[in-house]
């Protein structure tokens, strides 16, 4: 107990040293020790609950001793949450009944980068009578309540996110100007970051500026002002660019990636090298786009070669194929994917089929396999056991 009550204080520890050694250095937060220190004191508790049971004095106290800790947890922890009728969170929130009439199969939305920002009426020292800071998260439409709606969105889970993800919550957080959190201003390489994740909603509570954002829905029902901001000349998640800049290194990404002077809308940066269009484009449709999370399918009609783009995450185990024939795919624009497309009509296809789902279905299986032949030889065994006993 004492030693994870001294881990739990991070690089002031004096046993700062162990967070190098596994698993010990597998602890994200050096917080995540006190569950050690939790464990410790529950085994502790189990002894002394055990000599107060044999101990009639004792009992009496433990009893009274209960009791007062049960008031007391009860006293200071129960408007710890706050306490709001069951029909508000189950009540589709105001910014669904507008998106939901919005065509988003090619786009996205995004809550002002809340990793980024803390609404000042969520903050304090608890959640007691603070129904604004949790109907903000229904509100926005973030990644746990975006479960039960499903809204297509840019957000995600901030422990959950890949290098690639972190890549553009790095550049956001380095390009917005945050003088003032509550009227903020959007410059020409934040809204170039917008387009390229397909972003054409934004849900906030702050006042945005500027004139590639239009106000297009805003509520008053609470204590703060909930407005959506529609993106002018949204990218499209599925599109077609004639052109690609190849960049070697990360910083060489970065820049390129918050840069002004580059036309996003027609152009793709690559990390490898791909083969040149030989006749490019001038006119595209995409059209029949059906998304199952894991598979993505639609039809794609050009009028020449081109480089297809589309601004999901970019994760190995995703496959692409091109009228049923397996392509492979470039990392593009830092998160995206990019396949190579020859000129006319062709039925596109991305799957997630990781390696590691195939070792463990093949693992599963040798498994399964193996139990039930055990289970055949044990029942066989039996068999011979009762037969032998009876001659």
């Amino acid at each position: 107990m004492i030693f994870s009550l001294l881990m739990a204080l991070g690089k002031y520890s004096p046993l700062h040293i162990f967070f190098d050694i596994p698993p010990l250095s597998y602890f994200r937060i050096p917080a995540r020790f006190l569950f050690i220190t939790s464990f410790s004191i529950s085994i502790m508790a189990a002894f002394t609950i055990d000599k107060i049971e044999k101990n009639k004095k004792l009992k009496i106290l433990g009893v009274i001793v209960l009791i007062i800790i049960s008031l007391d947890i009860f006293k200071n922890w129960y408007n710890f949450n706050t306490i709001t009728p069951f029909s508000k969170f189950t009540k589709e929130p105001d910014s669904l009944s507008y998106l939901k009439d919005k065509n988003l199969q090619n786009f996205r939305t995004a809550s002002l980068w809340s990793y980024l920002f803390t609404p000042t009426h969520s903050q304090g020292q608890s959640w007691e009578q603070q129904n604004d800071a949790y109907l903000y998260n229904f509100f926005k439409l973030s990644p746990d309540v975006n479960m039960i709606f499903n809204i297509p969105t840019a957000d995600s889970y901030t422990s959950l996110s890949t290098n690639r993800t972190n890549l553009f919550r790095n550049l956001y957080g380095s390009n917005l100007e945050l003088n003032n959190p509550e009227n903020i201003k959007l410059n020409s390489k934040v809204i170039n970051l917008l387009r390229l994740q397909s972003i054409k909603y934004l849900l906030t509570t702050y006042d945005l500026k500027d004139g590639e954002l239009q106000e297009v829905y805003a509520s008053q029902k609470y204590s703060k002002k909930y407005t959506i901001y529609e993106l002018k000349n949204a990218y499209p998640r599925i599109r077609l660019v004639n052109n690609t800049k190849t960049v070697k290194t990360i910083s060489d990404l970065e820049i390129n990636l918050a840069s002004d002077t580059i036309d996003f809308k027609d152009t793709a940066l690559i990390e490898k090298t791909i083969e040149p269009l030989k006749k490019k484009f001038a006119s595209y449709e995409i059209s029949n786009i059906k998304d199952s999370g894991s598979k993505l399918t639609f039809q794609v009609v050009s009028n020449g070669d081109a480089y297809l783009l589309v601004s999901d995450s970019f994760y190995p185990g995703w496959k692409a194929k091109i009228d049923n024939k397996l392509v492979e795919i470039f990392a593009a624009n830092g998160n995206s994917r990019l396949i190579y497309i020859p000129e006319g009509k062709h039925n596109i296809i991305f799957y997630y089929l990781p390696n590691s789902l195939k070792a463990g279905a093949l693992i599963s299986g040798f498994s399964y396999l193996f139990l039930l032949l055990l289970l055949i030889f044990n029942k066989r065994l039996k068999l011979v056991q009762r037969i032998t006993s009876t001659l």
